[in-house]
């Protein structure tokens, strides 16, 4: 019996992957070659998925700089790279300061408002909510992207190999 439900929820489980990874509107190959194998394929799917669903990436570019720089900033923070690149997800789909913040980047979304309305020809006042959602994210990225460019990780390493192999 023991068997029959283990098989029966393995199958469920592989329904939903393979269900997600139809549905997603770009391929995670970019991503997986991107983070070096530091991050597991389930995970970057779940991820692309929450990103999509978010509309923090939609397309395969977006989300393989985001995947990238989750993995840079996770070796120079100490943090796991998929939760990171979780909470780098959330922070951008959500508007969340606080969530950069643990990512060790301190936006302000006035000040990323401000520059999005000057880059359109607008004053911050005028922008529409999508305007400001919009300005929030590709302000983020920019400074996500910043910080992680300015992160040297070292994935030939022996440490990297074996943080690979840990990774499922």
């Amino acid at each position: 019996i023991a068997a029959g439900r283990w098989i029966g929820q393995a199958a469920q489980a592989t329904l939903e992957y393979e269900t997600a990874l139809r549905n997603l509107p770009f391929s995670i190959e970019g991503a997986k070659a991107a983070t070096q194998g530091l991050i597991g394929e389930q995970t970057l799917m779940a991820a692309a998925s929450s990103a999509t669903a978010l509309k923090v990436a939609t397309t395969a570019e977006d989300f393989n700089k985001l995947a990238e720089a989750s993995v840079k900033l996770g070796a120079k923070l100490g943090q796991p790279a998929d939760q990171l690149l979780n909470n780098l997800v959330t922070a951008l789909g959500r508007g969340s300061t606080e969530l950069l913040d643990n990512a060790g980047i301190v936006m302000k979304a006035g000040d990323a408002q401000q520059r999005y309305a000057e880059s359109v020809g607008k004053t911050v006042d005028s922008l529409t909510t999508e305007e400001k959602a919009s300005a929030f994210k590709v302000e983020a990225m920019k400074a996500i992207v910043a910080a992680a460019n300015d992160t040297t990780v070292a994935f030939d390493s022996n440490a990297a190999a074996v943080a690979r192999f840990g990774v499922q």
